[in-house]
Formats: C-alpha cells, structure tokens, sequence
C-alpha cells in the first residue's frame, strides 16, 4: 500500500474515533442531564426506565473516554474497538426484541442508528486492519514444523548471546512461546512457570522463553515473576514462532466463549490483569521440549486459554537421557 493512501486511512480512521468520542461523551452527559427528553423519543412511558436510561449515560461516557484513548493509534488499541463494537451490536439486536415486546417504540428506531449503528463500519475497518497489518509475510520455504533445523536454532540467541542450538546440545529445553506481554493468559503461563519451575527443572528440562517484547518489557514482567534469570529469546518479528509452526488464531481460538470466560477469570478472579499489547495480539502459543537440536514433545494451543502439562512435557527429557538420543 503506498505511503500516502496508507496516512490518509489512518487519518480516517482517527478521525472516526475521535467524532465517535465526542459523540459519546457529549450523548451521555444529554442523557445524564436531561434523561426524559430523550427518552421520551424511544419508549412510551419513561419514568419506569429513567434510572435504566441514566446508566447508559455512564455507559457512553465511558466509551467516549475509551475512544478518546484510542485516537493516537486505533489500529493498535483494536481491543478497546473490539468490546464496544460488541457492545453496540448487542444494542441494536436489543432493539427489535424490545419493540415486538411492546415496550419501545418503533418510531425510535434512529436512536439505536445513531447510537450504535452508523459506527460499526469504521470500528470493523479497525479490526480488519488490525489484523492485515499484524500478518507477516510467509516465507517461500518454510521449516518443518517438527524440525525447525539448526540454521534457525543458531540464529536464536537469548539475552546472553547464546543460541537455541548450543543451549539443546547441553541439556533438554522445555522451550515455552509466550503471548505478548499485555495477554492475561501470558501472566498466568508465567505464575504458572513460577510455581512449577523447580518440578520441571527436576525431570531433567531448562526453561527457555520465548516472546515478542524488548528486552526492557521483558526484564519488568518476567521480574515480577522471578523469572528474569531464565534464557530468554526476543522474537518481535515472531520468525522463531513461524519456524515451530505456531500460527495466528481464529475468532473461536482469540474471543471464543471458553476463552472469554477464562480469561475474565485469570484477569480479575486469579488477579493477572491486562496490560498492553506488545507484538502481534492475534499469535498463538506453543510448548516444545527440545534436545539436540531436535523437537521430541510438543503442545500448540487450540485457543489461547489452554493450559499445558508442562511437567509432562518436561518428562521427556529423562526418556531422552535414557535412550541416549544424539544429534
């Protein structure tokens, strides 16, 4: 795409968050303010549903600040899109379902048009781009997905200047791929490594991390963790994740049900939090237990709340040693 069509959709893509905050913003404080005028153009009888009517006040107010958020670089923010166009399209299914039941008006139907409705063209435009600009280009020969081979494993190097290949050849590496840094699920696959870290150890297996932050994301976060001295690779370009044939995921594997119930749980329950997002928000993540430059286990996601045995995989480490595998 060139340089200056690309700039003008960006431009329009900003703009229409920046309209649709203030839109929202100055929508709630109407509402907020002055609830029976507006109501009154929706349902025949507003004082049963004034308090109801007030709180979507909140509700705008509180979109419009998170579009406001969003102005700077919507494609990067595409979560923030993501949830209210979820929201917006649970509205305007609401509104027919209210109306056959008799308690909106039909003749309101430009409310949830204005509201909800005209909207969602350039919020999809977000979300589609978010994902084209987060695709990677596939290169012509790829590696064996069970076989990275060792030209890629010698050109991974941790923050110590050592290669994947040199690592494998001194001692099993249960080799985990992070999600990036933001994922809840990502902070919950290292309290896991935390707590687990001594029993995978104890089968024979070096963790190794892999994710697609910098060096200074990764020193904070895997700090809190403990884990800031385990061998660590850096991938922003995901090269590494694309040579293990992790891929992208689908809707189902990033937003399905299971995973939004999960992750509602790890973020506010189990108290992981979100943060932002560091590298591609759509890759998926693997385990992998490699030996001398050859994979002998692994496990790739089906969706990103999976949770690995990671001592199962670390197990094979002492089968490895036993049979005495070579490179």
């Amino acid at each position: 795409m060139k340089p200056e069509l690309n700039s003008r959709i960006m431009l329009f893509l900003g703009g229409s968050l920046a309209v649709a905050a203030a839109y929202h913003v100055l929508a709630g404080l109407f509402t907020l303010v002055l609830p029976d005028l507006s109501l009154h153009a929706l349902v025949a009888s507003p004082d049963p549903l004034r308090a109801w009517w007030r709180l979507t006040g909140f509700t705008s107010i509180a979109l419009g600040v998170g579009f406001g958020v969003c102005v700077p670089d919507p494609v990067r923010h595409w979560p923030v899109v993501l949830v209210a166009g979820v929201l917006k399209a649970l509205c305007l299914l609401a509104f027919p379902i209210l109306a056959l039941a008799g308690q909106v008006q039909w003749s309101g139907w430009w409310v949830p048009v204005v509201h909800d409705l005209i909207w969602l063209p350039p919020f999809v435009m977000i979300l589609q781009r978010a994902y084209r600009m987060a695709e990677r280009p596939v290169p012509s020969i790829q590696p064996a997905p069970v076989n990275p081979g060792p030209d890629v494993l010698d050109a991974a190097l941790t923050q110590d200047r050592q290669s994947l290949c040199a690592l494998s050849k001194e001692s099993p590496l249960l080799v985990v791929f992070l999600r990036h840094f933001g994922c809840t699920f990502c902070r919950e696959t290292l309290s896991h490594l935390q707590d687990r870290r001594e029993a995978i150890e104890a089968k024979g297996a070096k963790l190794v991390l892999v994710h697609m932050g910098d060096e200074d994301e990764a020193v904070g976060l895997l700090g809190k963790y403990g884990l800031e001295a385990v061998p660590r690779i850096s991938d922003p370009e995901a090269a590494l994740y694309r040579a293990f044939d992790l891929q992208r995921g689908t809707f189902v594997q990033l937003f399905g049900f299971r995973v939004l119930w999960r992750g509602m749980n790890a973020a506010l329950l189990a108290g992981h939090g979100v943060g932002r997002t560091t590298g591609d928000g759509f890759q998926m993540p693997g385990v992998f237990l490699l030996y001398r430059g050859k994979v002998l286990a692994g496990f790739r996601h089906r969706t990103v709340a999976d949770r690995p045995d990671y001592e199962a995989l670390a197990s094979f480490a002492q089968l490895a040693h036993e049979v005495g595998i070579s490179g």
